[in-house]
């Protein structure tokens, strides 16, 4: 990866100069962020799918057994759909940080001192966004570890009252790291994307 990294450069400084090779590099962005709002989109979508999944499943109740794996066999698979989003929502993130990481090696570059400002006020936002990122992503896999249980615990006829408020309290903890994470990541993403805007104004 290092050496891809370097390769890139080159070839982007052997064409032109700095403020089109961060213009060319920003289009490339562009691409990576409509892939990421495609599959948050998917995994709304899906979310929202299974969520009524569990809501058919509680009113069921327990009695219904035939019934209740048959959706928890449902929501299985739409988990396993929710983590290749995930999956790919997450090299798309890690492709948006290479190419941020290959802009900013254009800073000493740029004439312009408040294009170069901005510019490194920006790469310090986007890397405080993918931290941020990378815990939201580390508590959506507790989240979807803690439903897993859940909903096998669901396929189980001899499962307890006790055993199934347990679990439930495990996800709704999990969900709880997972909203704040949200929060905070949706926060430095707003920040990230005014910065840009500003930076493309005066970006020649």
């Amino acid at each position: 990866m290092k050496y891809l990294f370097v390769l890139i450069v080159i070839l982007l400084q052997a064409c032109s100069t700095p403020e089109q090779q961060i213009a060319r590099l920003f289009e490339q962005l562009g691409k990576y962020e409509t892939n990421i709002s495609e599959h948050e989109n998917q995994l709304a979508r899906l979310e929202q799918k299974q969520a009524t999944l569990y809501n058919d499943i509680m009113a069921l109740g327990m009695k219904q057994v035939d019934n209740v794996v048959k959706l928890a066999d449902e929501a299985e698979a739409i988990m396993k759909q929710r983590e290749k989003q995930l999956e790919e929502e997450y090299r798309s993130m890690k492709k948006i940080s290479e190419r941020m990481e290959i802009i900013n090696t254009y800073a000493d570059d740029l004439q312009d001192e408040t294009l170069q400002r901005q510019l490194r006020q920006l790469v310090q936002t986007r890397r405080k966004q993918y931290d941020s990122y990378e815990k939201l992503y580390a508590y959506y896999h507790t989240a979807l570890t803690a439903e897993k249980e859940l909903y096998r615990l669901f396929k189980q006829s001899d499962v307890t009252l006790a055993d199934l408020q347990t679990q439930i309290g495990e996800v709704n903890e999990a969900y709880a790291k997972l909203f704040a994470a949200n929060e905070q990541f949706n926060e430095y993403t707003k920040q990230y994307n005014q910065e840009k805007k500003q930076l493309y104004k005066i970006l020649p």
